[in-house]
């Protein structure tokens, strides 16, 4: 049996497993092999428990990368939380001597800003997650897209037990598709039970994350977020950005 070491970390409660490919040692780093690891890695009871598996990797020319796992071993390109572990993991372990660089993930780099307390630990960071992208045909299937053209809010409806549920929302990518649903009480909701649903509907045939989002005053909102390939989390970065900016097009929250 082979050990691996690994790092586990969380940012606001998201949690995921950090392994540096270089300290693995093992050949066969295929999609297929990180896919079932991720799997493995990520069960609350026969593996470690995570939200999912994060691989790294720094090259010759002093390019951080990393790929991204669910815990359901789909690859996901993007995620702010594992960014920002990933920026304090790099500078705190020394392999990082800057305060200010940039992360390789899918087809993106992602600056990242690191502020540090006297003890030159990392207390904070801030990830430049890019410009939303609002176009539906970056999340629906074409053939059940009418119109492909932005929309700030649309009417959705789904099957969800048989039933029918009709909800309003905002589609927003930031490399990964976020359905993002104002609601009166997050607690009343469903999570489990809808998010499934939502999650694998035929209309979004790369799945979709979904937030339900309830607001609490303009410069305050409170969010219940399902991430496909992992079920609800703690916390979700991509996911608080695509609140910020449906919250705003919607003219429910301001611009802070």
């Amino acid at each position: 049996m082979n050990k691996i070491k690994f790092t586990k970390m969380h940012c606001a409660g998201n949690h995921y497993v950090y392994l540096f490919s270089n300290e693995l040692h093992i050949k066969n780093l295929s999609s297929s092999f990180l896919s079932q690891l991720a799997i493995k890695i990520s069960h609350p009871k026969f593996g470690v428990g995570s939200d999912g598996l994060v691989l790294l990797a720094k090259d010759k020319k002093t390019k951080i990368k990393m790929r991204m796992f669910n815990a359901d071993g789909s690859e996901s390109a993007m995620c702010g939380n594992a960014l920002c572990s990933v920026a304090k993991l790099f500078y705190e372990r020394g392999i990082e001597k800057k305060t200010e660089f940039s992360i390789e993930l899918g087809n993106s780099h992602y600056p990242v800003k690191l502020f540090l307390d006297k003890a030159k630990k990392v207390v904070s960071v801030t990830v430049e997650i890019g410009t939303p992208n609002l176009e539906m045909k970056c999340f629906i299937n074409p053939k059940l897209l009418k119109k492909q053209r932005a929309w700030i809010e649309h009417n959705f409806s789904f099957t969800i037990k048989k039933k029918t549920r009709n909800f309003k929302g905002t589609l927003v990518s930031f490399n990964n598709p976020h359905l993002v649903i104002f609601c009166k009480d997050i607690e009343k909701i469903p999570l489990a039970e809808w998010g499934t649903e939502i999650e694998k509907d035929a209309l979004f045939p790369q799945g979709i994350n979904i937030e339900f989002v309830q607001k609490i005053n303009p410069k305050e909102v409170r969010q219940r977020t399902w991430e496909r390939g992992t079920g609800e989390t703690w916390a979700c970065g991509s996911g608080a950005c695509a609140v910020c900016v449906a919250g705003f097009l919607s003219k429910r929250t301001e611009n802070k």
